[in-house]
C-alpha cells in the first residue's frame, strides 16, 4: 500500500522488536507510579518518538495465538534501542508470557 494511502485512512504502521519486563520504581521520568493504569504501564528509550502518557497497543508475537494490551508510557530508559520496550510484570504477563521467559518478541504502535 503507497505510504500516501495508508495516511488518508490513519494506518498505523507497527514496529517490530523485544519487550522485557521490570516491577517499576518510585520515581519516573514522567512523574507517573508504574502503578497507574492497573499496571498497563511501559518505559521506552530515550531515543525513542514516543513520549510520556502516551498510549501503545503492544501484541506478543512469540506465541502461538498473540495477545495484545494497551499500556501507558510513564518512564524512559536511556540506551535502549529505540524497539525494545520495558513493560511492568502485569503488562507483559497480561500479553500471555510468563515473567520466566523475561524476553518477547513483539509488534507496536502508538494509539494516542
Amino acid at each position: 500500500m503507497p505510504s500516501w494511502l495508508g495516511n488518508m485512512f490513519n494506518v498505523k504502521k507497527p514496529k517490530y522488536g523485544i519487550a522485557t519486563w521490570t516491577e517499576g520504581g518510585k520515581t519516573t521520568k514522567c512523574g507517573t507510579s508504574w502503578e497507574h493504569n492497573n499496571h498497563m504501564t511501559v518505559a521506552v528509550s530515550d531515543k525513542s518518538p514516543y513520549k510520556c502518557g502516551q498510549v501503545l497497543l503492544v501484541k506478543n508475537i512469540s506465541i502461538d495465538k498473540p495477545k495484545e494490551v494497551l499500556v501507558i508510557v510513564v518512564d524512559e530508559v536511556k540506551g535502549y534501542a529505540p524497539t525494545k520496550l520495558n513493560l511492568h510484570k502485569k503488562a507483559f504477563e497480561a500479553l500471555g508470557s510468563q515473567a520466566s521467559v523475561g524476553i518477547i518478541e513483539v509488534e507496536f504502535y502508538p494509539i494516542s
